[in-house]
């Protein structure tokens, strides 16, 4: 800093400059904060009904006095255990029909006799196929 007085220039300090520069890391940096969570649980009750799905299977075209095999087939095998507690020969018109299984008098199941009429499979209740003849 300098003034001028009586037409001479004097300096009353020195003259000092500064710079200044910044360098910045480039370096990968971990970050930590504090957090709290709170929340509530959520309970969610559905229910639903449905269909438990059977086919039941034999050959088309049968000859009198030949046996025939039928087989009961769950649409989702595993699922449930089931137990054939009916069956029935009937006309297409309906106008007649021959129990082959029936339920007697005590709730019992009972088979056709005349026709012989079996379980091939090892169980009464199954959850997987089973096949009658």
């Amino acid at each position: 800093m300098s003034a001028v007085s009586q037409g001479i220039q004097i300096y009353l300090s020195s003259m000092k400059q500064l710079e200044f520069s910044c360098a910045y890391s480039l370096a990968t940096q971990t970050l930590v904060t504090n957090v709290d969570v709170a929340g509530v649980d959520v309970v969610v009750s559905r229910a639903a009904r449905g269909n438990l799905i059977f086919t039941m299977n034999g050959s088309p075209n049968i000859t009198i006095g030949d046996r025939q095999i039928i087989s009961i087939v769950p649409a989702t095998p595993g699922a449930v255990y089931f137990k054939p507690t009916s069956c029935r020969v009937q006309l297409a018109d309906f106008s007649k029909t021959f129990e082959l299984i029936y339920s007697n008098n005590n709730g019992g199941t009972c088979l056709d006799q005349l026709t012989d009429f079996s379980l091939d499979t090892t169980a009464w209740s199954t959850d997987i196929q089973q096949n009658l003849r």
